[in-house]
Parts: structure tokens; C-alpha cells; sequence
């Protein structure tokens, strides 16, 4: 990989923890606040949905940390090394935890708080988001699998 895409990755990587800092500190208690507000009914919820969301972000920030460890294996050419898919491995866990959380909330915002069909709709989405990164990764983490396989099985023909 050209050490310019990895230089890119990691400003990349480290643009998004800043964001994802930002919404734990920022973003979700300005949320909360605005939710007990505007909706005096889902009020009482507003501290169990703020901690659901602040897990959700430390989900993605363990994500972009697995990510920033795979990407200097790539950058030292260590790839493919059993080592390497327990950052997959972390991923993977962190988006099962996210879709969980999400399920958890459109579950509870529907049946408890009542939410409306755009509400339903919109928390679909999220959980099918997060459950096709936890599958799309899993998948990854098998081809990481089988091409370690491959070059221990090359390595050993040289």
C-alpha cells in the first residue's frame, strides 16, 4: 500500500475519533436535553438513551482503533498474521455490541415512547446498517483467514 493512502487513512482515522470525542462530550447530552424538551413524554428515557448512544459511539471508537492497528500491520507488510484477526475480531465484537444497542432502542422507542413510522423506519435502518458491517467484516475476517492460510502454506513451499 502506497505510504501516501496510509498517511491519508490515519488523518482520516484520526478526523473521525475527534468527531466521535466530540459527540459523546457535545452532540449526545445537547440531544438529550433537546429530547426531554421537545418531548415530555420520552423525558424520563432521556439518560437511558444518552448512555445508549454514548456506547454506540465507544463502539465506533474501538472500531477506528482496530482499524488503526490494522492499517500499520499493512503498513510493515504483517497482514497476514494470525495476530492481525484479533483486530478484526475487536471490530466485528464492537459492531455486534452497536447493532445490539440499536435494537434495543428502536425496540424500546417504539413499544414505550411511541414513536411515529419515521421513527421506525429510521431505527430500521440503523440496525441494518450496523448488522451488515458486523456481516461484511465477518466475511473479511474469512478471506483473512484463508489468505494467512495461503501465505503460511507458500511460505513453507519457499
Amino acid at each position: 500500500m502506497p505510504r501516501i493512502l496510509i498517511a491519508v487513512s490515519r488523518v482520516v482515522l484520526v478526523l473521525l475519533a475527534a468527531l466521535s470525542v466530540v459527540g459523546q462530550v457535545v452532540v449526545v447530552p445537547a440531544m438529550a436535553q433537546e429530547v426531554a424538551n421537545e418531548a415530555p413524554t420520552a423525558a424520563r428515557f432521556v439518560a437511558a438513551y444518552a448512555v445508549a448512544g454514548v456506547t454506540a459511539i465507544v463502539c465506533a471508537q474501538i472500531a477506528l482503533v482496530c482499524t488503526w492497528l490494522l492499517l500499520a500491520r499493512v503498513a510493515r507488510r504483517t497482514i497476514f498474521d494470525a495476530r492481525a484477526l484479533r483486530c478484526v475480531d475487536g471490530i466485528v465484537a464492537a459492531a455486534v455490541v452497536a447493532t445490539l444497542v440499536a435494537v434495543v432502542v428502536a425496540t424500546h422507542a417504539i413499544a414505550a415512547v411511541g414513536g411515529g413510522i419515521g421513527i421506525a423506519i429510521a431505527l430500521a435502518v440503523v440496525v441494518l446498517a450496523c448488522a451488515a458491517v458486523a456481516l461484511l467484516v465477518g466475511v473479511m475476517r474469512g478471506l483473512l483467514v484463508e489468505a494467512t492460510g495461503l501465505r503460511a502454506d507458500l511460505e513453507a513451499v519457499i
